[in-house]
C-alpha cells in the first residue's frame, strides 16, 4: 500500500499551526501581544497549499477515506477563513490600543448584577 502523503498536505499544515499556537500559549503565555507575527505567514502559505491540492483525489488508508473535489474545496475554504480571521485580528490589534490595568468587565460590576434583596 503506497499512501501518497500530498493527499494530506492541508491537514498536516493546520495541524502543525494549531500545534504552534497551543505550544506558544503554553511556553509564552504573557507574550500574547507580539507573539503572533509569524501567524499571517503561516496562514498564507496554508492557504497556498490547499489552493494547490484542489485537484487532488485519491483513495487511501485501505479504501477508507475517500479525497474528492468537495474534500478538497472544504479544506480551501477552512483555510480561507483562517487566513480571514488572522487578518481581522490584526487590523483590530493595530487599531485598539492595550492599556494594562484596564478592567473588561468593570460594566458587569456593581448595582445591575446585585440580587434582589429578601422581603
Amino acid at each position: 500500500m503506497t499512501v501518497d502523503i500530498t493527499l494530506f498536505l492541508p491537514e498536516l499544515f493546520q495541524i502543525a499551526i494549531v500545534l504552534a499556537l497551543f505550544l506558544q500559549s503554553v511556553l509564552k503565555p504573557g507574550h500574547a501581544k507580539n507573539g503572533g507575527a509569524w501567524l499571517p505567514l503561516a496562514a498564507a502559505i496554508n492557504l497556498v497549499v490547499a489552493g494547490f491540492s484542489l485537484e487532488s483525489r485519491g483513495i487511501i488508508l485501505w479504501e477508507a477515506y475517500q479525497i474528492d473535489g468537495l474534500s478538497q474545496f472544504f479544506k480551501f475554504a477552512v483555510a480561507l477563513g483562517f487566513v480571514i480571521a488572522v487578518l481581522t485580528c490584526l487590523a483590530e490589534r493595530k487599531t485598539i490600543r492595550y492599556r494594562p490595568g484596564v478592567r473588561f468587565f468593570r460594566p458587569m460590576t456593581g448595582s445591575r448584577l446585585k440580587t434582589p434583596s429578601a422581603p
